[in-house]
């Protein structure tokens, strides 16, 4: 990997080291984004990363036009809804023994109406001041409209807090991974899940945006949350959840600043990943099953959806309809 290396305007922002290799030119759409891999440590991230104001552009004037609109429709709903349930009944053991929790980027509020619907102490952390707002309006749960990096909790706060689908997104996620760890009670836990980058679940050219900045396999992640203070205590990336990485960890005594891994590991975690992504060819990928089986599953949901929501007006009433159907699994 060596002969591709070349000094990145960014600093790695997990072992501080400016050699890359570029690993694609163009996001999904084709358009041009440079996406380049660390050859010490293995993150991955768009280069350079993207400066605060670009960062704010994007999302209050192209983000949420292109991914999603001010008012949730009611098939989004009951998609989160059974999401929801999927992700406490995995992690049941841990929101059962919280006394307070915090869902970092809680969206339309689903998730965490799902933890007031079950009488535990829950409130959410949203961006977006439509989805925030529909949050507290729809389902009555309590939303702070924010920015991560804007926001303001006690030290000590929370038992636990929750993060699905938000670390790839910041331009900063040391930084706010510490200020996570300052928000958690010692003993307090951290769930995280982001999309695993040695995932073959996409074809390679639908693979990075710019919505993503960094992406992540596990050694990467679990390395970044340890040097903010967190020590890994479950895992669970196999199965029907292969394409993503959910792991959960705990803050630690006292941050030390320190990783598990060597630097040697780190870089052998680097030229794994690096290896992992060219093999990964859109040829190879459209031979297997995997993006038929994907497209008939798509089309059998959609039927399902579409049925079962078609005489509902109100996302709490499809909300509701998912938790009374489900929850008796806890």
């Amino acid at each position: 990997m060596r002969s591709h290396v070349f000094q990145s305007t960014s600093v790695c922002n997990l072992c501080g080291k400016r050699e890359v290799t570029t690993v694609s030119t163009v996001d999904r759409k084709g358009n041009p984004l440079k996406t380049v891999i660390c050859v010490f440590c293995g993150i991955v991230r768009t280069d350079p990363v993207p400066t605060d104001q670009e960062i704010k552009e994007f999302y209050q004037q192209k983000y949420w036009d292109s991914y999603k609109s001010d008012v949730p429709k009611l098939k989004r709903i009951y998609r989160n809804a059974h999401r929801a349930v999927e992700r406490y009944y995995r992690d049941q053991q841990f929101f059962k023994n919280a006394h307070s929790i915090l869902e970092i980027g809680s969206g339309c509020g689903e998730f965490v109406y799902l933890l007031q619907y079950l009488n535990l102490n829950a409130q959410g952390l949203e961006p977006h001041r439509g989805y925030s707002e529909y949050s507290r309006k729809e389902f009555g749960v309590s939303v702070t409209s924010a920015m991560l990096e804007n926001a303001s909790y006690p030290l000590a706060a929370f038992d636990l807090i929750v993060s699905h689908h938000v670390v790839e997104h910041l331009r900063d996620p040391a930084a706010e991974l510490r200020r996570m760890n300052q928000w958690l009670k010692e003993g307090g836990y951290l769930l995280i899940e982001v999309p695993n980058i040695e995932a073959e679940r996409h074809s390679p050219n639908n693979r990075f945006h710019f919505a993503h900045i960094y992406n992540f396999n596990g050694v990467a992640l679990e390395e970044l949350a340890a040097r903010q203070g967190f020590l890994l205590i479950e895992e669970a990336s196999k199965n029907d959840h292969e394409h993503h990485l959910h792991m959960i960890f705990q803050k630690k005594e006292i941050p030390t600043g320190k990783g598990k891994y060597t630097e040697v590991q780190l870089k052998d975690n680097a030229q794994h990943l690096y290896q992992k992504l060219l093999s990964h060819t859109a040829f190879r990928h459209y031979l297997t099953l995997t993006p038929y089986s994907r497209a008939i599953r798509k089309i059998k949901n959609s039927v399902v959806e579409k049925w079962t929501i078609k005489k509902l007006k109100r996302g709490k009433d499809v909300a509701d309809g998912v938790f009374s159907k489900r929850t008796h699994l806890f």
